[in-house]
């Protein structure tokens, strides 16, 4: 790509375009990051702490997260899991059985 021939008008657009990009792959790299804090700061509000019994959480709950179902401590294995441990799919393992860490 040949900068010297461009107008400014071009230069313009590419550098917009180019800055839109570097935005979006930003927004991109940080979303994990993001979606585990805001999922933290929701149960807390919800007065939600890890290691307590599992109860629906329309944010989820993060990866890594421990909670207490069925006589069982369970980790939830997956980002923002809304799923409740011990069903098909649902993204947590039983850790210890018995309810106790």
């Amino acid at each position: 790509m040949n900068l010297q021939n461009m107008t400014y008008g071009d230069l313009e657009q590419l550098q917009a375009d180019v800055d839109y990009e570097l935005d979006r792959r930003r927004v991109l790299a940080d979303a994990p990051r993001r979606i585990e804090e805001i999922t933290r700061q929701a149960l807390a509000a919800q007065g939600v702490h890890e290691g307590d019994q599992w109860q629906p959480s329309p944010v989820g709950y993060p990866q890594g997260w421990t909670a207490q179902h069925a006589e069982a401590v369970h980790r939830n294995n997956e980002p923002a899991n809304t799923r409740e441990p011990g069903t098909r799919n649902c993204g947590w393992t039983p850790i210890s059985p018995g309810g106790g860490a």
